[in-house]
């Protein structure tokens, strides 16, 4: 199941997605990998209106379990502070458009 909420102030959107996971299980339960009921995991992006129809994505955080981990375009302003950046978002072309985009396993 999938759910997301848009948050707007005068000069960004924050725009949340989360899944639900009825069951997170592992192939390995050794090396204390944890199986739970009941997961959610999810992914904000920050995304600046810059007077486009879509506007400018500037940042965008993952979550899953108690890991979040912070992605930015490469042309982001943003810079490691009291969080660090973890790395790249990936962008995928759609019809001419260039998408970011999120992976997510089954397990």
């Amino acid at each position: 199941m999938a759910y997301y909420s848009i948050a707007e102030t005068p000069t960004h959107w924050f725009i949340m997605y989360a899944f639900y996971h009825p069951r997170d299980w592992t192939d390995f339960p050794f090396f204390g990998l944890d199986e739970h009921e009941n997961d959610l995991e999810g992914e904000l992006s920050v995304v600046r209106k810059d007077g486009s129809e879509y506007g400018k994505l500037e940042a965008m955080v993952t979550v899953f379990h108690s890991d979040f981990f912070s992605f930015k375009p490469g042309d982001s302003s943003y810079a490691n502070g009291q969080e660090t950046i973890d790395g790249t978002v990936r962008f995928q072309n759609d019809d001419g458009v260039e998408r970011p985009v999120t992976f997510q396993e089954a397990k």
